[in-house]
């Protein structure tokens, strides 16, 4: 990926937005009525006209462009869909950590599983709370890049896709 960019961008959310997203929604509306907030989706289709996240709004990426996107902001959101029922299970977790990014996402029952909370990953528990780790990470940029880089680190070591097919062998194997 090349040398690690400036961060220019406090605030970020890459994914998708749709009816089944509503949630988040919710909770990017919350953000970027307070923070500076920088959105990366597909569309916008179907937000109401007056929502604050046509102003965030900046298209879409992928790949690398989408990496470039994460290792450039000093925070970065993750909320699962309620397809997920209260799991951990979408790649922006693997993303964004694995790229040396503070990941803020939401709080799953089984998240413990695959990252310390407060020590490889922040975590929020509602609105609110996340609106207040957002200032609270923002302000202490020491604390953020140190989980950023433990997160990273453990990402590296337990969660690429040559473990993955390992311990998936290994498991057939057996």
């Amino acid at each position: 990926l090349g040398p690690v960019p400036r961060k220019d961008i406090q605030v970020s959310f890459v994914g998708s937005l749709s009816s089944s997203h509503q949630a988040r929604i919710t909770l990017l509306e919350a953000v970027a009525n307070r923070f500076p907030l920088e959105l990366w989706a597909p569309d916008l289709n179907g937000l109401s006209a007056h929502s604050p996240l046509h102003a965030c709004f900046r298209g879409q990426v992928y790949g690398t462009e989408m990496y470039d996107v994460l290792r450039r902001s000093q925070i970065t959101l993750n909320s699962h869909i309620s397809a997920a029922k209260g799991s951990a299970a979408n790649m922006r977790l693997f993303e964004a950590t694995g790229v040396g990014c503070f990941l803020l996402t939401d709080n799953m029952v089984d998240l413990r599983m695959l990252f310390e909370p407060n020590t490889q990953v922040g975590v929020y528990e509602d609105i609110e709370d996340c609106l207040k780790k957002i200032e609270h990470y923002l302000a202490t940029s020491e604390e953020t890049h140190c989980i950023a880089r433990t997160g990273q680190a453990h990402t590296l070591q337990y969660h690429t896709y040559n473990k993955r097919v390992r311990q998936l062998l290994d498991f057939i194997e057996s």
